[in-house]
């Protein structure tokens, strides 16, 4: 959950105190019913913002006061009743027929039906163009999947006059040096066309990771997305670097631009090699100072191909409630014609005030001597993405913008790297105040101290121990530390956590009964910022009562495990096949990152191109191996990528089918496309047998592609395919037995858990037999043994209802012994003592058994017990094995 945030900023000419209010409620992802009015809905307050999050409608893009979304009459009722204002901007909309104009203000496309227009947002009824068209013809975007989360910001500004004192920003500074900048410019521009899945922009991702771990950055990881790019889905990847914060490490800033370059044939040096390298150089001069708040460096990908990179990460970073304060974006600072001014633009008003701080210090400081031009709106950048997810940030731009951008002539040539030298400057003395200067609200952060169970035994009870951090200055409220949890469909509770001091809190979660279905999360309060719920107040963990997991397949497909394949298409089957022989898919673009997969049509050495391996004429089967799912809940996970395309949207009209085979039947349970679910990226899913169906012979999951559309090209994949079955079959959870003694009275109890108690106990097999113990029926091992030698047998327990379990054990035999009698003459004597010597220096027989030997304590046979027995029947020393405890 992103908390309020204060802000003090001392910076030249100004004292800013800034309050952020930022409460997400998210409909990431969701699924939508079908809406066909285009709507603009007006967002004012914390209070309209919740009211659109909950009235089920599509919203497609944040504009200036409100959103643009897609809903229906009964939606359009549901606004009317909360006095929610609204205006219709067309009806009849189709949500695959839309696509966004990025450049705002430049040449508006011409073959489009503006739909609506608003400062930088235009919006148009596109058609059935397809998205490779637009972006080459109109530099325009699709509308993201999924419905945007809904936020509202409140800010209050206090301004006043005041004069900064931070001789340590000079020193900073003076760290950034136009000689790395120069190096690192001609170093990345001799990667040329450095754009998704060429060998110069692996090359030049190489270079980027190799230069930030240098720096020492505290992690470098590469972020894989997948986006379109000329018709095809390739893999390509964001580069982060981390490094975290000593003071507030879950508050981030983020410090940006993307990598990749115009496709045709372009140097990139000033786009955007120039937002490059500035990044990377920033990254080297902080490497070596402390800084309160954890600083991201990320290098998006993507981005000349339609912000792919930046929308990947935004969403990822608001569905993972990321507490970004301020985004930073540089794309192009280097014009050769630019000298003084700089473009600054920030997209809300709460990022307003970081412009400023920006524009205040670039006039301060004679060594960056930089006049900012600030204004509204976003530009045509990485910054729409974080805009789009409510994050607040600003993106930085040389101001006279350079007129052979995106041509072969964007060359180092005509770079100003005392220009860049100087932005460079600015944009990380604005960093650095920001993260010494702005200061979250107090808060509370949540830690769960040991894993959390996904399967609990019936009957018995679970600990859950959680670690409560006091978070900028956050402090608990005593005693409203507490549980809320639920039982199946019943009642929920709410239960204080037990303190156990240091921060941490425990609870006994009460026994279950078999078969039921426990979720549960936790709360605590904040002096200042009320109740805080985690993981929020809608979600929570689950956990599943059963008494026992079984994997019955986990297939990463790189070995052959029984999978069969049939149908009737002309090509296009399913082979199982490593991925970097499949063009849509991409070396290491399995789902799991094993290497291999199931895939339509994988061995494309004899074809011309990608569009001829597609499942054609007909359909494909992938059939899965045969389970017993007679005796627990099976659970089935898997992932798959479904691809349906075609150039004309009326075309793309063929699906993916997912179904349960049941004996000679099949239950349907998925269907991707022809739209939903057809765009090419892995998806996971998770499906529950026993909620379709009640299984009474073995069970399996099929796949199946199909095409019969004309011009249109279909290609799929399926991996990580893991069967688990939880069962409730009778659990003996008696681990081990305790050691017997020959010829002495032996008893134990056996313990098991179950759902239909009572149980009945056996020896499996009837091993015991002639050992002088036997197992009874209600659960006891008991009798005198008789026999010397381990004993192996296999315990099995049966329930009410005839399903059982069984466990193998070996019972150990000890030897009723006189210790210190090694040669067993039932006397201790000097003749033990000479017993013990032969058998270590003379390889004489052990002593039997080997325990009579071990007289002076000490677990071994050897020269100090014969020694002790020579004290002892010679000088009265302590008799054999006195000083055993």
């Amino acid at each position: 959950m992103i908390r309020a945030l204060r802000i003090l900023l001392i910076v030249t000419g100004s004292l800013i105190i800034f309050s952020q209010i930022a409460e997400h409620s998210r409909c990431l992802g969701a699924n939508t019913p079908p809406q066909t009015d285009l709507y603009k809905v007006y967002v004012e307050c914390k209070q309209h913002a919740d009211i659109l999050s909950g009235s089920g409608a599509d919203v497609l893009w944040r504009v200036k006061g409100g959103y643009l979304v897609l809903a229906d009459q009964q939606v359009e009722e549901y606004f009317a009743s909360f006095n929610l204002e609204f205006e219709i901007i067309k009806n009849d909309v189709n949500r695959d027929g839309l696509a966004l104009d990025i450049y705002g203000d430049e040449v508006k496309p011409d073959s489009y039906s503006l739909i609506y227009e608003e400062g930088n947002n235009r919006l148009y009824d596109v058609g059935s163009a397809s998205q490779t068209d637009l972006w080459k013809n109109g530099r325009m975007i699709t509308i993201p999947d999924g419905s945007l989360p809904v936020i509202y910001k409140d800010a209050s500004l206090l301004i006043a006059k005041s004069a900064v004192s931070d001789p340590f920003i000079d020193e900073l500074i003076s760290k950034i040096s136009k000689d790395s900048l120069i190096s690192y410019s001609e170093f990345f521009q001799s990667y040329n066309g450095r754009y998704c899945n060429t060998r110069n922009w692996r090359q030049a991702q190489a270079g980027i990771a190799s230069k930030l771990t240098s720096f020492g950055c505290d992690s470098v990881v590469n972020d894989t997305l997948t986006a379109l790019i000329d018709g095809s889905f390739l893999k390509c990847r964001n580069i982060i670097a981390y490094k975290t914060g000593t003071d507030y490490p879950h508050d981030q800033i983020i410090i940006g631009a993307h990598y990749d370059t115009y496709p045709e044939d372009s140097p990139g040096a000033d786009d955007n090699g120039s937002g490059l390298v500035a990044v990377l150089e920033i990254a080297r001069a902080l490497a070596d100072i402390d800084t309160k708040m954890t600083i991201i460096f990320i290098l998006f990908d993507a981005e000349e191909h339609g912000l792919w990179g930046s929308m990947h990460y935004a969403r990822e970073a608001a569905e993972r409630s990321d507490r970004i304060v301020c985004v930073f974006n540089l794309d192009m600072i280097g014009h050769y014609l630019n000298e003084t001014d700089l473009k600054v633009l920030f997209p809300t008003s709460n990022s307003e005030a970081f412009a400023q701080v920006l524009s205040d210090l670039a006039v301060s400081y004679e060594s960056i001597g930089l006049a900012c031009h600030i204004s509204a709106g976003t530009g045509n950048t990485d910054l729409i993405s974080f805009d789009q997810y409510g994050f607040d940030g600003i993106g930085i731009y040389e101001y006279l913008k350079s007129d052979i951008y995106h041509s072969p002539h964007d060359s180092t040539t005509y770079l100003n790297y005392d220009y860049m030298t100087r932005i460079t400057k600015a944009i990380l003395a604005t960093a650095y105040v920001l993260n010494n200067t702005v200061v979250p609200l107090p808060d509370l952060i949540f830690y769960y101290l040991d894993t959390i169970p996904s399967v609990m035994l019936p009957g018995e009870e679970y600990p859950i121990r959680v670690q409560i951090e006091e978070y900028s200055g956050g402090q608990l409220v005593p005693g409203t530390a507490l549980i809320h949890y639920q039982i199946d469909d019943g009642e929920f509770y709410s239960e204080p956590l037990i303190d156990e001091g240091g921060g941490n809190f425990g609870f006994s979660m009460p026994a279950p009964d078999c078969r039921s279905r426990l979720k549960y999360n936790i709360s605590a309060e904040e002096y200042s910022g009320g109740v805080i719920y985690f993981p929020s107040s809608d979600e929570f963990h689950e956990s599943l009562v059963y008494t026992d997991v079984n994997i019955m397949l986990q297939d990463n497909f790189n070995t052959d495990m029984g999978w069969t394949v049939s149908g009737n298409a002309s090509h296009g089957h399913w082979e199982r096949w490593t991925t970097n022989r499949q063009p849509y898919l991409n070396q290491d673009h399995d789902f799991d990152g094993s290497g291999k997969c199931y895939l339509t049509e994988a061995d494309t050495s004899t074809y011309q191109n990608q569009f001829e391996n597609d499942v054609d004429d007909g359909y494909t089967i992938l059939d899965s191996p045969l389970f017993d799912a007679t005796s627990g809940d099976v659970v089935i996970d898997y992932a798959v990528w479904y691809r349906n395309w075609s150039s004309s949207k009326i075309n793309q009209d063929d699906i993916f089918k997912i179904s349960l085979i049941h004996g000679e039947r099949l239950y349907l349970v998925k269907t991707l496309g022809p739209i939903e679910g057809a765009d090419g990226e892995w998806l996971a899913y998770t499906l529950r047998v026993n909620d379709k169906l009640t299984p009474t012979e073995p069970i399996g999951i099929r796949f199946v592609a199909s095409d019969y559309g004309l011009f249109s090209w279909v290609e799929a994949a399926v991996d990580a395919v893991t069967v688990t079955c939880y069962s409730y079959s009778p659990k003996i959870i008696t681990d081990s037995l305790p050691e017997a003694t020959l010829d002495s009275a032996y008893i134990h109890e056996m313990e098991a858990v179950g759902c239909a108690e009572p149980f009945i106990w056996a020896d499996k097999n009837g091993d015991l037999a002639g050992t002088g113990l036997s197992l009874s029926s209600d659960g006891l091992l008991a009798g005198i043994p008789t026999v010397s030698a381990p004993i192996n047998f296999t315990a099995v327990v049966e329930d009410l209802e005839g399903l059982t379990g069984e466990c193998q054990f070996t019972l150990n035999i000890n030897f009723d012994y006189f210790c210190g009698d090694a040669n067993s003459d039932e006397s201790i004597n000097i003749g033990d003592a000479v017993y013990i010597i032969n058998h270590i220096f003379k390889n004489g027989p052990a002593p039997d058994p080997i325990q009579s030997c071990n007289v002076n304590c000490d677990g071994a046979c050897n020269v100090g017990d014969a020694v002790y027995l020579i004290n002892h029947v010679f000088k009265g020393g302590n008799i054999p094995c006195e000083d055993c405890l």
